[in-house]
């Protein structure tokens, strides 16, 4: 994956950077983009909402995972004016043809356009996530946006390296075209660098470290059940004492002593491993259900010859490490105190006594380092269900809106009243308080804007802080339970294309205007936001708290600003209703406010706002549980 970087972000690709990458490095075999975007699906009368993605026609190269039906597009298809075609992912294939072979040249109308299916991909792509179609990109590449240095339209780079080629020459080799671009576009891109990060890394990096720890759990508990089982064998020595006495005085050697109790121990820890596996194939299902649904390796987890393999293995190496021990002592029998007791007696026995009572401290010590950990644990996921993140998310249900582009794109009043007619509509149902739309709500992500404040030096482009930057109507403050602690919120004063007010958080109030009222200052937007230069500015009407946009264990990195929905005219929103009673029972009222507005609108990511915020610390209660029930083991086998 290459990202662009600037100020310690990592952010999407400009699309002129991507082509000059392109024409530069020497480190890939192939460099292809792709965007994560959604498709409104024309299919019998009711229209489905579908997340696919626009993606060169080298991608599928670069990814490395040929067609399973069929072809991917090519480079006449992944120009300005192609053919439109599409590639089917497994699941959609699935679903809508039910795995028909000869889906080859079917048709699907996406966003009312037809589209001719091409191919059949395997379920194991990935890229982008939950994507279910890949269209070509080239057609969309001639908006004027894409050819501006200074915009990253939510481009992402995959990379296939050069055989040969290690990650370090190809980051240095990026890094250096990235030197010499900002060089040759100061404004626009002076402080952005490039950055290679391998696919793994990008997929599991942030779950590293808690894997890791449930790992060192499972190695723990697997040490404890050694030393009960190590306790247990040399305790089972002790009573068999005498058998190995005869033994010896019949002339058995005590390698051959040795050799009998290593295979008793073997047989117990193959065994066990046995178990283990089978329990673990009981349990997958209970891991996937615990584990992000997000994130698809963990919906992927499997028994596959890999893991049988590392269990046998490590059922093999517990039985000889934990087996060799009691199997040395017991082969050294006092004979005569022994055939005289009927087993260890003496200095061996007080010996074989001191070692099970290390062997219980340890386990002891262990078990209680494993309770810490998962206390702590527990004790974390419960101070972030408590902590505050400044906005209501009791009885609130949200839903995503897509227009589609070829109806109505540059008709701005058209999207205003659709979006009103439907706010009133759904204002109207049954057990509804207020409804309220926002482009990026919190935690489903946000725009990041630069700017720079009116009356201070205008910084070039690629120097300008950046803010997230939300677009909301009137009630969405109310409806989402923020706060405002001054002056306004918007109102029907705001128009199209009309000189634009800006609410603003703390954060950004105290790092930009330090010791003096916001209130009527002046906001520089950054590039793009209009041709008309007064249009660009927008003034300070009110002032909120800072929200935690991304959950809990996310710290606010930017300043946070809200623009009104209805001077930007964006094709997407998402609602949020605030009702009382069963909030499931608004979708289907929902759906049907929709379709009698524009029956080809699909309705997608019907949420509430409970589920979305459980979703944030889905991670943290995964390894938290599993940490838990590694503990409980660990106190089971020590008091057995």
């Amino acid at each position: 994956m290459i990202w662009q970087r600037e100020a310690s972000e990592d952010h999407s690709n400009n699309f002129l950077n991507y082509r000059d990458w392109q024409a530069q490095s020497t480190s890939f075999t192939e460099l292809s983009i792709y965007r994560r975007d959604s498709f409104s699906l024309s299919r019998d009368g009711a229209p489905e909402s579908l997340m696919g993605a626009l993606a060169s026609a080298n991608f599928f190269t670069a990814a490395g995972i040929p067609p399973l039906l069929g072809r991917t597009f090519n480079a006449d298809e992944d120009s300005p004016g192609g053919a439109r075609v599409v590639v089917l992912g497994h699941a959609l294939w699935q679903r809508r043809f039910g795995g028909d072979p000869h889906v080859m040249g079917r048709t699907l109308i996406l966003n009312a356009i037809p589209h001719r299916v091409i191919g059949v991909m395997p379920a194991i792509l990935g890229l982008p996530r939950a994507a279910e179609l890949w269209v070509p990109i080239g057609p969309y590449t001639t908006n004027e946006t894409w050819q501006d240095r200074g915009n990253n339209p939510g481009l992402y780079c995959l990379g296939r390296i050069k055989p040969g080629t290690s990650v370090e020459q190809a980051r240095a080799e990026m890094f250096g075209i990235s030197e010499r671009l900002g060089a040759q576009y100061p404004r626009e891109i002076g402080r952005t660098r490039t950055v290679v990060t391998p696919v793994l890394d990008n997929a599991v990096g942030s779950y590293r470290s808690g894997l890791w720890t449930l790992a060192g759990a499972a190695a723990l508990t697997l040490a404890i059940a050694c030393a009960n089982v190590a306790g247990l064998q040399l305790a089972r020595g002790v009573t068999r004492g005498r058998e190995f006495a005869i033994r010896a005085a019949l002339g058995s050697s005590r390698r051959r002593l040795v050799r009998q109790l290593l295979a008793e121990s073997l047989l117990l820890s193959l065994l066990g491993g046995l178990g283990g596996v089978l329990l673990a194939s009981w349990s997958l299902d209970a891991i996937r259900l615990l584990a992000p649904a997000s994130v698809s390796r963990f919906q992927q987890l499997e028994l596959n010859p890999m893991v049988l393999g590392f269990a046998i293995a490590v059922s093999i190496a517990s039985g000889i490490l934990f087996g060799l021990w009691p199997a040395l002592r017991a082969s050294q029998p006092d004979l005569r105190t022994a055939l005289q007791s009927g087993g260890y007696a003496g200095t061996s026995g007080r010996s074989v006594g001191r070692a099970r009572q290390w062997l219980v401290t340890a386990q002891v010590t262990v078990t209680i380092a494993l309770l810490t950990g998962a206390g702590l644990l527990l004790a974390s996921l419960g101070r972030m269900q408590r902590e505050q993140l400044g906005f209501d998310t009791n009885n609130i249900l949200t839903f995503r809106l897509e227009l589609p582009v070829s109806e109505y794109d540059g008709n701005p009043a058209r999207v205003s009243q659709l979006f009103d007619n439907l706010k009133r509509d759904l204002t109207a149902l049954p057990g509804v308080r207020s409804v309220a739309s926002n482009f990026a709500p919190p935690l489903r992500g946000a725009w990041q804007s630069g700017f720079y404040v009116e009356g201070q030096p205008e910084p070039s482009p690629a120097a300008r802080p950046s803010m997230e930057l939300s677009f909301i109507d009137s009630d969405y403050l109310r409806t989402a339970g923020i706060p405002l602690l001054r002056g306004r919120t918007f109102d029907d004063r705001e128009k199209f294309e009309d000189v634009r007010g800006i609410v603003i958080d703390q954060s950004f109030a105290d790092r930009h205007f330090p010791g003096v009222d916001p209130l009527g200052k002046r906001i520089v937007l950054g590039d793009g936001w209009s041709k008309n230069p007064d249009l660009q500015k927008a003034t300070v009407v009110g002032v909120v708290p800072t929200l935690k946009l991304y959950g809990y264990a996310e710290q606010p990195r930017l300043v946070q600003a809200y623009l009104a929905r209805r001077q930007i005219g964006l094709l997407e929103t998402t609602f949020l209703i605030k009702a009382d009673g069963n909030l499931s029972a608004l979708v289907a009222p929902i759906r049907e406010a929709v379709s009698r507005l524009d029956p080809n609108l699909p309705v997608s990511d019907v949420r509430t706002m409970d589920e979305i915020v459980n979703a944030t610390f889905v991670s943290a209660r995964l390894y938290s549980t599993l940490l838990g029930l590694f503990a409980g083991l660990a106190v089971l086998l020590a008091a057995l």
